[in-house]
C-alpha cells in the first residue's frame, strides 16, 4: 500500500513540476546563452553570473518565471489574485 502511495505521489509531482522545468529551460537558456560574456564554454555559458554587467536586465526573466510558477502551483495565493 505504501509503495502505490508513493508512485502516485511521484507522477503527481511531474504532472506539476515537469512543465514548469520545461518552460523554464526553454526560457532561461537562451537568456543566458545569447550575446553574453564570451569567456565560459560548454554548460558554463548557460549559467547565472555569465550574463554581461551591461544586460543584467534579462534577470528581471527569473523573477517573470519565478511569479508565473507561484501562480501555476498555488493559484489562491496572494500575487496570483492581482491577475484576476
Amino acid at each position: 500500500m505504501d509503495a502505490y502511495f508513493f508512485v502516485r505521489y511521484l507522477r503527481m509531482m511531474a504532472k506539476i513540476l515537469l512543465p514548469i522545468w520545461l518552460v523554464s529551460w526553454a526560457v532561461l537558456l537562451p537568456i543566458h546563452g545569447v550575446g553574453t560574456t564570451r569567456d565560459k564554454t560548454g554548460l558554463d555559458q548557460f549559467t547565472f553570473g555569465n550574463v554581461a554587467t551591461t544586460q543584467q536586465a534579462r534577470y528581471a526573466a527569473h523573477i517573470v518565471l519565478l511569479f508565473a510558477g507561484t501562480c501555476e502551483l498555488n493559484p489562491s495565493s496572494s500575487p496570483c489574485h492581482m491577475l484576476s
